[in-house]
């Protein structure tokens, strides 16, 4: 875990030394149902402010990730989640390799299935 707030971390630096970091380890929560988390960061991307979370993943996760050029679900949903809270209507998540420190960064935008998706999630978690 402190090898994965080390690496949050140094990528949290590198986005305020490019200048696109807004803000980073945002508390965020809710009350019906009751969430509570931390954002990774926020950043200025082409003038908007886009939610961003950062994972790592060892080597081959990472490969199997970009060899299927998509993000793992229960991070979507998680980022859904905070998109929500916040009333965000994109997001990115971006992801580090363990092993060699590459970058994969996707975008992920609200659309009807994904609203769907997390409104239903919300009834679920208020039952």
């Amino acid at each position: 875990m402190d090898s994965g707030t080390d690496r949050h971390g140094r990528i949290e630096k590198a986005m305020e030394a490019a200048g696109i970091l807004v803000t980073n380890e945002e508390r965020i929560s809710y009350e019906d149902p009751p969430i509570s988390g931390r954002t990774d960061a926020v950043i200025d991307w082409n003038g908007n402010n886009i939610l961003t979370e950062i994972k790592t993943l060892n080597k081959d996760s990472f490969h199997y990730l970009n060899v299927k050029n998509e993000p793992r679900k229960y991070h979507v949903e998680q980022l859904l989640i905070y998109m929500k809270i916040l009333k965000r209507s994109i997001g990115f998540l971006i992801y580090e390799s363990k092993n060699s420190h590459e970058l994969s960064m996707f975008p992920v935008k609200l659309n009807q299935h994904y609203k769907d998706f997390i409104n239903y999630f919300f009834d679920w978690m208020k039952e």
